[in-house]
């Protein structure tokens, strides 16, 4: 199973040449990885910040490392098929 990587796009695209910020980070991706046993939504906070500065931003789900509450027994994996869907 591949960990689910969800992008996002810019959110504005115009005036992006106006604002240094926004040019800085325009093109550049940023992968959250949250904290074991967790859910990437501990990340929301910085996942705004880092969209609002103009970074494409996306936030991983890891078999066997992230918390999923449609399962009713959480089981871990090992810490190589952690950094092999990484």
């Amino acid at each position: 199973m591949n960990a689910q990587l969800q992008t996002e796009a810019l959110a504005t695209t115009a005036g992006k040449g106006n604002h240094p910020q926004l040019s800085a980070a325009a093109g550049t991706a940023v992968v959250l990885l949250h904290g074991l046993c967790s859910t990437p939504d501990e990340l929301l906070p910085l996942h705004g910040a880092l969209r609002s500065a103009g970074y494409a931003v996306g936030a991983l789900k890891v078999p066997g490392y992230s918390f999923d509450p449609g399962l009713p027994l959480q089981r871990a994996t090992r810490h190589q098929e952690w950094i092999a869907e990484v």
